[in-house]
């Protein structure tokens, strides 16, 4: 009787918290992975970010000095050429998000010409740019452009920023397993929880 007592209680906790990794895996492929429609042999980029801040906030803006590294990992099955590359920014601030334009002021060789060889990933660094933004800014979005010669679409990957400490938010991967390891553990503790409160019940009944 005890072990079919036992049985129960681990499966009160550990379907739900299956349940809750399951909704999570699922959010997981579907935000990385689920909705795209890129072939398997086009090249991808993947951008870094460093933040900091210029000075102090000045008539109602703050600007920003962003160092950038953009990996190019070329699949395609022969070497690839850039055709062109831009850089794009957003803010986010109580009223709203709206455009901001970088002041790019050192490219590398992230530029028209550069070629990446098959089967390698080519690194561009530092690249740098300025970004003005209002004081209340709560957060910044950069957005690395990419258009390569033969390649009809293109090919972007965008990084996010606190503006309150300039710290880079992960994202991708290593984001959504700890956001999914977290709520994993918080509901395991609240299930936790409930069961001692049921013996604690059963015995001063």
């Amino acid at each position: 009787m005890r072990s079919s007592g036992k049985a129960k209680r681990a499966a009160k906790i550990g379907l739900p918290i299956l349940g809750v990794t399951a909704l999570m895996v699922g959010l997981f492929m579907v935000l990385l992975g689920g909705t795209s429609s890129v072939a398997s042999n086009t090249p991808t980029e993947e951008l870094f970010i460093h933040t900091s801040k210029v000075g102090s906030c000045t008539g109602g803006n703050q600007q920003w000095d962003v160092k950038a590294k953009v990996d190019v990992t070329n699949n395609s099955g022969s070497d690839v050429t850039i055709d062109s590359t831009n850089f794009t920014a957003t803010e986010t601030d109580p009223s709203g998000t709206n455009d901001v334009t970088p002041d790019v002021t050192s490219w590398d060789d992230f530029v028209h010409g550069s070629t990446i060889a098959d089967g390698t990933t080519r690194t561009f660094s530092p690249i740098e740019m300025n970004i003005t933004l209002p004081c209340d800014a709560i957060r910044g979005d950069v957005t690395a452009h990419l258009n390569l010669q033969g390649f009809p679409d293109e090919i972007t990957d965008t990084q996010v920023f606190e503006c309150g400490g300039g710290t880079q938010i992960p994202v991708g991967t290593i984001g959504f397993a700890g956001l999914a390891a977290l709520l994993g553990l918080g509901f395991l503790l609240v299930q936790r929880r409930k069961v001692r409160q049921r013996r604690v019940a059963g015995m001063e009944g």
